[in-house]
């Protein structure tokens, strides 16, 4: 079953780089300065409220949809013992193996989901198939999505 997901990074996990530390600082002076004109208040104002937006943690930075599709399990076998000396041997079929899961991972080195955003799908492989003489299948591997710290992530 294909289920799609909206993955969010809020604009509090973003770790400042030097040049955007600067800017911004640059930015606040400017701000600080008591000003005349109307235009430079609702400058002022929009500033403040952006910043009590962030401190709430309720806007979000960069936003991605994503496909995701765990894998089905395998089909297990349906054989039966046969032997040279064995009436009625019995059934001996392997079960078929797990199939894969999608996992989401908190990767603290990121800072947006650019890394996510290259991914329109993810899917996990399915599981193998079962064999006769009680071989039961192999798992298989689970697919993981690297997100960074702050994500949210939601149904859509």
């Amino acid at each position: 079953m294909r289920r799609f997901l909206v993955i969010a990074a809020a604009a509090h996990s973003l770790a400042p780089t030097p040049s955007r530390s600067a800017r911004s600082v640059a930015r606040r002076s400017t701000l600080d300065r008591v000003s005349s004109t109307p235009s430079d208040r609702r400058q002022q104002r929009a500033a403040e409220n952006d910043q009590k937006t962030r401190q709430a943690g309720l806007n979000f930075w960069d936003e991605h949809r994503l496909e995701v599709q765990a894998g089905d399990g395998g089909d297990g076998c349906l054989s039966f013992r046969r032997e040279k000396f064995v009436a009625f041997g019995g059934p001996n079929g392997g079960n078929g193996g797990r199939g894969g899961s999608i996992v989401l991972v908190c990767d603290g080195n990121l800072n947006t989901l650019g890394v996510a955003r290259r991914r329109t799908a993810a899917r996990a492989p399915s599981g193998s198939h079962g064999k006769g003489s009680n071989k039961h299948a192999k798992a298989a591997a689970d697919a993981y999505v690297r997100v960074p710290p702050g994500t949210v992530v939601r149904e859509a």
